[in-house]
């Protein structure tokens, strides 16, 4: 009887063949290797093996170890997002080996670690395969045009090892260009001092787009991936632009080169900071419209300025990190709001974004905040702590606040409460370049009480109610009072809508899918919620203009709504009411003197009424 292969059985040699395929390319690249690692130095190398597929082989090889456990981990999150992401579900077909070839004893022991029993002193050589293709986090993304990887997505680390220096070669197609903030040593090769240097370093291989520039003695280097209407001139211009704002705010550099990454394709957005890089993702014709641009534009500058305030100086939650598990610190809005804040400032300050511009940006953040109920209900401080969260629910802006747009707030209060009680002599730079003077000299983070002992020392008056009511309470910001410090003022825009619903939609199959539902609001009175999906409102189709269509209505007037919830068609009367916050624009303030202009012009670097005017 002749025996047919089921293809179960099929299935099962190709299985075979691949394992042994991958186990001879990993023992080819451990002989080179062993021959050619130095003594103390681990060594990674990166074979791209299907591109189509997103694959790649990685080997790497840690020096001289002793037998015993020997544990090798790859990082649950990476730094910027503060996120646990498990990025160890792309490695499979784990090996080890000691320096003769000979296969170890593999376990893994949880997640994202896996013991090895070394039975002789002597090299351990550790193999696996990558899948790669998760862009969107900035992690790691292999396709037949390039290479992307923040090494915590991709490179193995030992605890004992992760202050050796290291070296990475990549092996890719021969038509590719490498960039990274690391010291190249090789057309494909690059060097770091430690694991934490190669992990804020982020590579990207491939066919890209690429422009250098200096300012006196800072190189910059810009890689762009992908196509777009995105003109490399315009962009290096303006950041040299924000190359000066930095030098005026810091008053010196932490870097000598400095790498710009962008990545280009649908569905890209966000961006992520690095120890002397950034890479930004965009939308591919984003950059011409003056609207798309300026997005860039303040993306870069954000990125640029957490060179300083995060990469060398950080809340002590973060100063090192634990790359298994979250990283807790009520200061995160410091790292990110201030951020925020200081990016304004370079933009307005070096002329990337207009006076116009910087104020409008400013109002939107304050009427999105007078707007968000979660500021009665949570500190940025908690904000911080809880970051790890993430606070994904339906209820998000009625119960939380953003490290991001409260912490940027707070930022405003906290810089002109500074300039306030030293008659505007100092100010929030003098902060950062104290935060920049000390970490740098002590090599570790920042806590509270030392933040608060710097601002006293820059001020003479203690902080501690300030911190009490605005950081870690929450106290309404004083903005009013903040903005007439400059001669600013807020007044309701001439469109500001007068019949108010608390309803927040957006676009779905020409209907209206509502995204929010603002707390104690009519909408909420009338039992909306997020997910509800209205298609009429008076018996007319509604669609994603509805709350613009409330401008139709006075106060009080009643709207018939019908709306699927799970599928089930419901009704519901809305009662719009009077907007408690309209949407409002930030103008000078009448009968202003030479002191309210010179406390403006130290602060946006430009003439207040210059500021206000038509651009």
């Amino acid at each position: 009887m002749t025996c047919i292969p089921t293809q179960t059985s099929k299935y099962n040699n190709m299985k075979k063949m691949m394992m042994r395929l991958i186990t001879l390319t990993l023992l080819l690249i451990f002989c080179s290797l062993s021959s050619a690692a130095d003594e103390g130095t681990v060594k990674y190398t990166l074979k791209v093996t299907d591109a189509n597929h997103h694959l790649a082989d990685v080997s790497v090889r840690f020096p001289e170890t002793a037998p015993g456990k020997f544990v090798v981990q790859l990082p649950a999150w990476r730094t910027g997002k503060y996120k646990i992401l498990n990025l160890a579900n792309g490695i499979s077909h784990f090996k080890a080996f000691d320096g003769n070839g000979h296969q170890l004893s593999v376990t893994k022991i949880d997640k994202s670690s896996w013991q090895i029993d070394v039975e002789k002193r002597g090299p351990v050589l550790i193999g696996y395969q990558l899948y790669a293709n998760q862009l969107s986090d900035r992690a790691r993304h292999i396709d037949d045009s390039h290479l992307f990887l923040d090494a915590s997505a991709g490179f193995v680390y030992n605890a004992t090892y992760r202050m050796s220096p290291l070296q990475v070669d990549l092996q890719v197609p021969s038509a590719w260009k490498s960039r990274s903030g690391m010291n190249k040593v090789g057309v494909h090769s690059f060097v770091a001092k430690d694991y934490d240097q190669l992990v804020d370093s982020p590579i990207e291989s491939g066919i890209h787009k690429f422009k250098q520039f200096s300012v006196e003695d800072r190189q910059y280097e810009l890689v762009v991936w992908g196509d777009g209407n995105y003109d490399l001139d315009v962009i290096a211009k303006d950041l040299i632009k924000l190359d000066g704002a930095a030098k005026d705010f810091w008053q010196q550099f932490p870097f000598k080169r400095y790498v710009y990454m962008v990545h280009v394709a649908p569905g890209l957005r966000g961006a992520t900071e690095h120890l002397n890089s950034t890479i930004i993702h965009s939308e591919p014709y984003r950059f011409t419209k003056r609207k798309d641009y300026l997005g860039f534009a303040q993306i870069a500058a954000h990125e640029f300025v957490h060179t300083w305030n995060v990469k060398h100086y950080r809340p002590v939650g973060i100063a090192r990190y634990d790359y298994q598990q979250e990283n807790y610190t009520p200061s995160l809005w410091i790292a990110e709001g201030s951020t925020s804040y200081i990016q304004q400032l370079l933009g307005v300050r070096s002329g990337t974004i207009t006076k116009k511009e910087f104020l409008a940006a400013l109002a939107k953040s304050i009427n999105s905040y007078m707007h968000k109920a979660g500021r009665k209900q949570m500190s940025v401080a908690r904000a911080s702590f809880d970051a790890w969260i993430g606070h994904e629910n339906d209820d998000m802006s009625n119960s939380t606040v953003s490290i991001y747009q409260e912490g940027m707030l707070a930022t405003l209060v906290l810089d002109y409460e500074i300039r306030k009680r030293t008659e505007n002599k100092k100010s929030l730079e003098d902060l950062h370049r104290a935060l920049y003077a000390k970490v740098t000299k002590e090599h570790k983070g920042f806590s509270e009480s030392e933040l608060l002992k710097l601002l006293s020392d820059i001020t003479g008056t203690s902080f501690n109610d300030f911190w009490y009511a605005y950081v870690h309470g929450t106290d309404e910001l004083p903005l009013s009072e903040t903005l007439a410090f400059y001669g600013l003022e807020l007044k309701p825009e001439k469109d500001a809508l007068k019949a108010w619903s608390g309803l927040t939609v957006t676009n779905h199959n020409s209907f209206a899918l509502v995204s929010s539902v603002e707390k104690d609001s009519p909408a909420w009175q009338a039992g909306l919620a997020r997910g509800d999906l209205i298609i009429s409102q008076q018996n007319q189709k509604a669609g994603s203009d509805l709350v613009e269509r409330f401008a139709d209505y006075k106060e009080q007037d009643r709207v018939e709504l019908q709306f699927f919830r799970k599928n089930r068609l419901k009704k519901a009367t809305l009662q719009l009411s009077n907007n408690p916050f309209p949407k409002q624009k930030i103008v000078p303030k009448e009968g202003l003197d030479s002191t309210i202009s010179a406390r403006f012009k130290s602060w946006a670097g430009q003439d207040l009424m210059e500021a206000t005017s038509a651009e």
